[in-house]
């Protein structure tokens, strides 16, 4: 491989020009900024870098690309954040969220997977309006369903593993990476659901379904052994428990954190802890870990 100073230096200014232009966002229109960012016209310095074809000048066959760069970010931000999407319709999805979001943490590897890792703390430090903590909230369950989608699975803790409590009590577990939790005061993830049925243009024109509000709404959001992303909400108890798989811990140590907690934590834990960690290992939700 050559080093960067045997490119030629024609190429490497012409792909530092090419890189400055088509990363500028294009205006709510798609058009690309008629002003390069040297202050010189586009029309008139893009004809040093590029040849017209029989039908486009240069200006305007840079602006293909130009738009191409920002309707391909802006896709993966739609599919990857479909509650959010919903929530504000594209054009101001992509005017509020996408482009100055895009500008702040441009795509750094090959995969656009990733695109929206960050959204979260992008809207943290600069989305303050009304609504800041539901479209926070959203921002991070559209990014668990991505993130917990395409993460890579742990060999889960099988029945065979634990033919009896003795066999497992001192085992240390965690939850799979998939697995997320959140504590909220409205019942967001049927909420979702419901927006989800219809596309984004529909809500431009409809209400929105009714978001049902309570206090410390408990919900788990796991990959199933079918790879689908299943939600259900849970109770205090599971929650506190799950809590502690997901940090690392074993059944024994678990159970001990129970009795310094409330009453109710304690006595839904008392009746559910068998079927719950069946249900777990069921749904493959435990590893072992070894470390």
């Amino acid at each position: 491989m050559k080093d960067e100073c045997d490119v030629p230096e024609m190429l490497k200014e012409t792909q530092e020009w090419f890189a400055s232009i088509i990363t500028r966002p294009i205006d709510p229109q798609s058009h690309m900024n008629p002003i390069s960012p040297s202050g010189v016209p586009m029309v008139e310095e893009s004809k040093k870098y590029i040849l017209p074809s029989p039908t486009l000048e240069p200006h305007q066959r840079i602006e293909i690309y130009n738009q191409q760069y920002w309707w391909r970010l802006l896709t993966v931000l739609h599919e990857n954040l479909p509650l959010i999407v919903r929530l504000f319709g594209y054009f101001d999805f992509n005017q509020r969220i996408g482009f100055p979001y895009l500008c702040e943490y441009r795509p750094d590897t090959w995969s656009l997977n990733p695109l929206g890792t960050h959204v979260v703390q992008w809207m943290e430090d600069h989305y303050h309006e009304e609504d800041r903590q539901l479209v926070i909230d959203a921002a991070k369950v559209d990014v668990a369903y991505n993130d917990g989608f395409v993460v890579e699975g742990l060999p889960p803790l099988s029945t065979e593993e634990i033919p009896d409590m003795s066999e497992v009590i001192d085992m240390p577990l965690k939850l799979q990476p998939s697995v997320a939790l959140f504590q909220m005061n409205y019942h967001l993830f049927p909420f979702r659901a419901k927006m989800l049925d219809q596309e984004p243009e529909y809500w431009e024109e409809n209400e929105f379904p009714e978001l049902v509000h309570g206090e410390n709404i408990l919900t788990i959001l796991y990959r199933n052994r079918a790879h689908n992303m299943c939600w259900e909400e849970i109770d205090l108890a599971e929650h506190h428990l799950l809590t502690l798989f997901k940090q690392g811990t074993t059944i024994a140590k678990a159970c001990e954190s129970l009795e310094r907690q409330s009453a109710q934590i304690v006595n839904q834990a008392e009746k559910n802890l068998a079927s719950w960690l069946q249900k777990w290992v069921v749904r493959g939700l435990l590893w072992r870990n070894s470390l």
